[in-house]
């Protein structure tokens, strides 16, 4: 956890000073006025935990990857729609003790594959740095969870099944260090529960999605310098 903690600080407030400094050299792709629209690829990796399973820390690492269009709204503004693959869950460990085992550690796993759409809204606030805000939906490919633990835990996911959606909000920060190439962080949590309190055998009454996103960005378009 704290490791994701400073490499989140760098990204948010570390870059943004040097960007600033560095803003003259290079124009922005939603700056482009003779561009409308953007295509891009991106790949990164999702660190998760799921708030409500008894267990803390974005210990679950996943990977977040697809495609989005951009277009420039404004000389300050933007938007964009993405299509994702995207792994989330849980990972938590903890040391226990058994009459039959004694002391030993217990180990719990939930993995979460989606299709996802986010929408967001590109704010600029110089010529390499934009904000980013806006909601997904997420649609639940397949999921799987497992507890090893004494005595055994066998979860049914016939019995404790996730729903099938889940609307996230979405904030982050993305940063063009060259032409072709933007590193972006996000944060996206929740709006809903993942799934109703009588399916939920670890934790409770109410879980969540809880996801902090680092991933680059390959943009198709070439971006002109000013």
């Amino acid at each position: 956890m704290a490791y994701l903690q400073k490499l989140l600080f760098l990204i948010c407030f570390i870059i943004p000073c040097f960007v600033f400094a560095q803003s003259s050299k290079q124009d922005v792709y939603l700056n482009n006025e003779s561009t409308r629209f953007f295509g891009a690829l991106v790949a990164g990796a999702n660190f998760t935990q799921v708030d409500g399973d008894t267990y803390s820390g974005y210990n679950k690492v996943g990977l977040n990857a697809g495609a989005m269009v951009y277009t420039r709204l404004s000389s300050i503004m933007g938007g964009s729609l993405e299509f994702d693959y995207t792994q989330k869950g849980s990972h938590g460990v903890s040391s226990t003790a058994s009459a039959a085992l004694g002391s030993y550690i217990s180990d719990y796993r939930l993995k979460l594959n989606y299709v996802e759409v986010p929408v967001i809204l590109h704010i600029l606030t110089n010529r390499r740095l934009h904000y980013e805000v806006g909601a997904s939906y997420a649609r639940l490919l397949n999921s799987s969870e497992t507890l090893y633990s004494d005595p055994g835990t066998v979860i049914d996911p016939n019995i404790f099944y996730f729903r099938k959606t889940d609307v996230s909000f979405i904030a982050g920060l993305c940063y063009q260090f060259y032409n072709w190439w933007s590193i972006e962080g996000r944060y996206q949590y929740s709006l809903a529960t993942i799934r109703d309190q009588e399916r939920i055998p670890v934790g409770g009454p109410r879980q969540f999605n809880n996801v902090c996103t680092i991933r680059l960005v390959r943009f198709l378009n070439k971006v002109q310098k000013s």
